[in-house]
C-alpha cells in the first residue's frame, strides 16, 4: 500500500495600519493520506520472490500540492477591508477627528504629540471640537494647526477656554480629484504592489509557489484554476470599490 504526501499552504494575517498588514511567511506542513487505490491486496510475483507491493513501495512518492481555500479567501477578503478602511478615510478627508493627531504641540519649549494635549471630535455636518486638556495650552494648540498650512482656523469658544471650533471648508473640485488620486493610489498597492505582502497579486503568487518547477497533475492544474477564478473575484471587487467611491467623491 502506497501513501501520498500532501502539503497544506497556510499563511497567517495579522493587521496594522496605517496603512498595510505584517505577515508571517507562508509555512508548509506535511501530512500523509493512504490512496484508496492502493487500499487493494496486490498478489506477490513469482519470479525473483519480490512482491509486487514491495516494487511500489520502493518506486519515488509522487508529492501533491494543496491549498487551504478558506484561508485562502480569508487573505483576500482582508485587502478588500483594509481598502474601504482607506475608502472612509479618504471620504472623511478633513472632517476626520484623527486629521490633527500627527501634529506636534510646542508646550514650555517643549514638543508634544497633540494627543497628549487635545483630543478632536466630530460636531456633525463640518464641523470639529477640540478639547484642549490644559486651557492655557489653547494657543498653543491654535498656532500648532495653523503652522501646519491645512487652511483651517480653530476659533476658541468665549464660553469654554478648553474649546476649539473648527468650521471645515466644503471639498473643492481640486480636493476631490486629489482624494480619487489617492485612492487609485491605494488601490494599484493593494493590488499589485511586489513589495506588499498584503497585496491580492502577492497573495496569489504564494498561494501558487508550490506548484512551481514540477510536472503537475491534472489535480494541481485544477487548483491552480479555482486559485485564478479567486484571484479573478477579488481583484474585480477591489475595482468595483474603487469605482463606487469615485463615483461618491465626484457627487
Amino acid at each position: 500500500m502506497m501513501n501520498r504526501l500532501f502539503p497544506v499552504v497556510r499563511t497567517a494575517l495579522q493587521v496594522s495600519r496605517r496603512s498595510h498588514l505584517s505577515k508571517a511567511p507562508v509555512q508548509i506542513s506535511w501530512f500523509s493520506s493512504t490512496s484508496s487505490a492502493w487500499a487493494k491486496k496486490v498478489k506477490a510475483t513469482k519470479k525473483g520472490g519480490r512482491s509486487r507491493n514491495e516494487e511500489l513501495a520502493a518506486e519515488p512518492t509522487p508529492e501533491v500540492a494543496e491549498v487551504d481555500f478558506t484561508v485562502l479567501e480569508a487573505e483576500f477578503k482582508q485587502v478588500i477591508e483594509l481598502y474601504k478602511t482607506k475608502v472612509t478615510e479618504v471620504k472623511l478627508g478633513k472632517s476626520n477627528p484623527k486629521i490633527f493627531d500627527h501634529l506636534k504641540v510646542d508646550i514650555h519649549k517643549k514638543e508634544l504629540p497633540f494627543t497628549q494635549v487635545a483630543q478632536t471630535n466630530a460636531q456633525g455636518g463640518r464641523n470639529l471640537i477640540i478639547t484642549v486638556f490644559d486651557p492655557s495650552d489653547a494657543k498653543n494648540v491654535v498656532s500648532a494647526i495653523l503652522a501646519a498650512d491645512m487652511n483651517i482656523n480653530p476659533q476658541q469658544d468665549p464660553n469654554n477656554s478648553q474649546l476649539l471650533k473648527v468650521q471645515l471648508p466644503p471639498p473643492s473640485a481640486d480636493s476631490k480629484v486629489e482624494s480619487i488620486k489617492a485612492l487609485k493610489r491605494e488601490f494599484d498597492y493593494l493590488k499589485t504592489a511586489n513589495a506588499n505582502k498584503s497585496s491580492l497579486t502577492d497573495i496569489r503568487g504564494r498561494a501558487i509557489k508550490p506548484f512551481k518547477n514540477s510536472k503537475m497533475s491534472d489535480i494541481e492544474k485544477k487548483i491552480i484554476q479555482d486559485i485564478e477564478k479567486i484571484y479573478k473575484k477579488y481583484v474585480d471587487l477591489l475595482a468595483d470599490t474603487f469605482k463606487a467611491a469615485e463615483k461618491s467623491l465626484l457627487k
